[in-house]
């Protein structure tokens, strides 16, 4: 059963060819099984990724091991069931806690859409039939490793690296338009098979060169977004800074060192502090007046007369009184 689909990387543009950027946690990645699809969801954004053609790598990771509390307690309900609850006790001590393992699975989608899930060993031998193969040769982890390589070196040199690739883009296509003609009309068999061999190599390039300009434009559309809310903020900052001091205002009553005029939020923790002030000693005068119930209870069983309960007049005041003299005696030291 596959379960903790996690999203790593994502590369989303909306219909318009704008990036739609939004923190991972609000993605929601669903793998569906009978449709071969991974399905990327995040508030009006939603694309359908096809595992049969649209996985570049495939990675595993480390098995893991689930207690599987079901399973062990049907197993030993079962054998309840057949051979009592003796057989059922030794069962459960004997056959211990049933555990399902399960597969920790990485998959980089072409547009580097990078996902995690678990799942146990049945649903991996599914996926890994539906996946291509080139996904799953030996070099494909280190191939998309390069390429996230290669994409974060582009960012870091800056945004004419999207020039760049576009160039390359057109020089790739015009040199393909160009072989076209030579597949079928060549003059002779080594013309016609370099031209096909060629427009193969081309077609991979550019695969790979849709990838890196995906890739490189949500990365530099992110980084734009993240630096607009910071120049907003310096540019308050700087003109809160350039602005003239303000002038001082005249000394007022409220100005004096001896003026009872205090600060808002002072006078709410005044406030604040007299009503909890208030409601301790609430709770001590209850306590204490407690005390004096328990010994006029104490009192009377041990006179053996009924008449004591009258004294509950004077043993619950007196008893509260004592215990805030008792209090303020404390907050003192």
């Amino acid at each position: 059963m596959t379960s903790a689909l996690n999203l790593i990387n994502v590369v989303a543009f909306d219909g318009a060819g704008n990036a739609d950027i939004q923190p991972l946690k609000k993605w929601k990645a669903t793998y569906r099984k009978k449709q071969a699809s991974i399905d990327l969801k995040c508030d009006g954004y939603t694309k359908v990724y096809d595992l049969r053609t649209q996985v570049i790598a495939v990675g595993v990771g480390e098995s893991i091991k689930k207690v599987a509390l079901g399973k062990t307690l049907g197993r030993v309900a079962l054998t309840g069931l057949l051979h009592g609850r003796h057989a059922a006790s030794a069962d459960l001590r004997w056959g211990g806690i049933d555990r399902d393992e399960s597969q920790e699975v990485f998959l980089m989608l072409d547009d580097t859409t990078t996902v995690t899930m678990e799942m146990d060993g049945d649903e991996f031998e599914v996926l890994a039939g539906l996946v291509p193969d080139t996904a799953k040769e030996d070099d494909a982890q280190e191939r998309a490793q390069k390429l996230m390589d290669k994409i974060k070196a582009m960012v870091a040199d800056g945004e004419r690296v999207l020039t760049e690739l576009t160039v390359k883009h057109d020089q790739l296509q015009a040199e393909d338009a160009a072989l076209a003609g030579q597949v079928d009309a060549g003059q002779s068999f080594d013309e016609r098979h370099t031209a096909r061999e060629r427009r193969g190599q081309i077609a991979r390039q550019l695969a790979e060169l849709a990838t890196e300009q995906r890739a490189v434009s949500y990365d530099f559309a992110v980084i734009r977004a993240t630096k607009e809310p910071k120049a907003k903020s310096d540019g308050i900052a700087m003109s809160s800074t350039s602005s003239p001091p303000p002038k001082p205002l005249p000394a007022t009553a409220s100005s004096e060192p001896n003026s009872q005029v205090r600060h808002p939020v002072q006078q709410s923790a005044k406030n604040t502090t007299s009503f909890m002030g208030k409601v301790v000693k609430l709770i001590v005068w209850l306590l204490g007046a407690g005390a004096g119930f328990i010994f006029t209870v104490f009192l009377g069983l041990l006179l053996g007369s009924g008449k004591i309960w009258f004294t509950l007049l004077i043993t619950l005041p007196l008893g509260g009184w004592l215990a805030l003299k008792m209090l303020a005696a404390l907050m003192r030291r």
